[in-house]
């Protein structure tokens, strides 16, 4: 059985959990808003969502984790920037 993965923002509860995820990772912890990829209720990744830098559990397959928080945090802002188009790639038309 697979634990449910969860995308979430971090609060100030995780602080530990993601000073020790940083020390397994050999990085220092980033500033400002972090947004994490939870499992089991373990985080495994973290990124900022200001510089983009990510904190990774090197003992468990993260880059797929990694990845789909940038595409995460990402997919919000590039939808703001991108001019409404009549046909979206998968077919839906925009609401009337």
């Amino acid at each position: 059985m697979t634990a449910e993965l969860r995308m979430r923002m971090a609060t100030a509860a995780d602080t530990g959990a993601l000073e020790a995820l940083a020390e397994r990772d050999s990085h220092r912890l980033p500033g400002g808003p972090l947004l994490v990829a939870e499992s089991g209720g373990r985080i495994l990744a973290a990124i900022c969502l200001v510089t983009g830098e990510a904190v990774a559990d090197p003992f468990e397959p993260t880059a797929h984790l990694v990845a789909a928080l940038r595409a995460h945090a990402a997919a919000p802002q590039r939808e703001r920037s991108e001019p409404w188009r009549r046909e979206r790639p998968c077919g839906l038309q925009p609401a009337t």
